[in-house]
């Protein structure tokens, strides 16, 4: 029709429409690949080293050491579906003045949606604990999981997002916070609180929630009781008005602070904090009290960051798709604006003509 006509109205007016389907198709198919998750993704985070306090399970007492965390994922393709891929994670505990052996050990193995990055529930997920300085650990195959935990979606927006922390077992609000630009990239700023979860409750969702569960490795017995003296350093019994001979019982506690950076355009995490505090403590009133160091109570406490190096990688490995995303931003835009001015010049010719 249009390659038999001379009115140059019809010529604007296709030109136009081209010009909106442009605008629209090509960064949709530049895109698709940097949107989805990848199937051969691989990245080492190494938080910093820190002070730590600890439980030594010989000498019954927490211990202060410098601890490392490292932590190793990669991302695979699943034989059953390209929609999803396989993320399998080592996370090591690791004393810096000792690390031959690490203090604990995490295996995790979950298989996440390639287009949301939340767990696919329709495969098992498998994980495994070993603390061997407390001499406790477990092995979990088959709990459902909801929530991210290894990446956010792609267009990652501002608003929360359910986050999974593999201790309790459980999925929390990550809450959106503000935005920032390092390194000139923009990030968005994710915060979690974890408050005071008793360890009890943790067991319970891993028996609940597991299709097979080894609790071997767990120690019998998780509270402790006697006189309070024994527990606490004077400065506490007096912070938590006890009275020395006065009969306790504690419990463990897990509560965690984790801050985020996330690049909304591809979902990738570049920069992580965490602030744990696990410690036995009679309530979840006092589990969460940090005014004073639980120094005899202490089961893991510490706040970790990424170091400068793992940052700026994270850094480096989204630059490339952020320019993409830019650039393919202001194709739309210059598109959408061609489209504009096409429609205008042809609205002029048919007033004129209708004139």
């Amino acid at each position: 029709m249009f390659a038999r006509t001379r009115d140059p109205l019809l010529w604007l007016v296709a030109a136009a429409i081209a010009a909106l389907v442009l605008a629209v198709a090509v960064p949709a198919l530049v895109l698709d690949s940097s949107i989805r998750l990848s199937t051969n993704r691989s990245y080492t985070a190494t938080y910093a080293p820190a002070p730590a306090l600890i439980l030594d399970h010989a000498q019954e007492d927490a211990q202060h050491i410098t601890l490392k965390v490292e932590q190793q994922v990669t991302t695979s393709a699943n034989e059953r579906s390209d929609a999803v891929a396989t993320a399998d994670a080592i996370l090591k505990l690791i004393d810096v003045d000792n690390p031959t052996t690490p203090y604990a050990t995490m295996t995790d193995s979950v298989v996440l949606s390639r287009e949301s990055t939340y767990p696919d529930n329709d495969f098992q997920a498998y994980q495994t604990v070993k603390v061997p300085g407390m001499n406790t650990g477990f092995r979990a195959l088959g709990a459902p999981r909801e929530g991210l935990q290894y990446f956010f979606p792609a267009d990652t927006e501002q608003r929360s997002y359910p986050f999974y922390e593999p201790l309790t077992q459980d999925s929390a609000p990550v809450d959106y916070v503000d935005s920032e630009t390092r390194d000139g990239v923009d990030v968005y700023l994710f915060h979690q609180e974890l408050e005071a979860v008793p360890t009890i409750e943790m067991l319970q969702r891993l028996q609940q929630g597991s299709a097979e569960l080894d609790v071997s490795m767990l120690p019998n017995a998780l509270s402790k009781k006697g006189p309070a003296k024994e527990f606490y350093t004077p400065e506490e019994l007096e912070h938590f008005q006890l009275a020395p001979e006065q009969p306790v019982e504690l419990n463990p506690y897990y509560s965690l602070s984790r801050d985020l950076a996330v690049d909304p355009a591809t979902g990738t995490i570049v920069d992580s904090s965490i602030d744990v505090y696990m410690v036995f403590a009679t309530d979840a009133g006092q589990a969460a009290d940090r005014s004073v160091d639980p120094v005899h109570r202490a089961i893991f406490v510490s706040a970790l960051r990424w170091d400068d190096s793992t940052r700026a990688a994270a850094l480096d490995y989204v630059r490339p798709t952020v320019r993409l995303h830019k650039a393919m931003g202001l194709f739309s835009w210059l598109a959408r604006a061609l489209a504009v001015l096409l429609l205008v010049v042809a609205a002029v010719r048919f007033v004129r003509r209708r004139g």
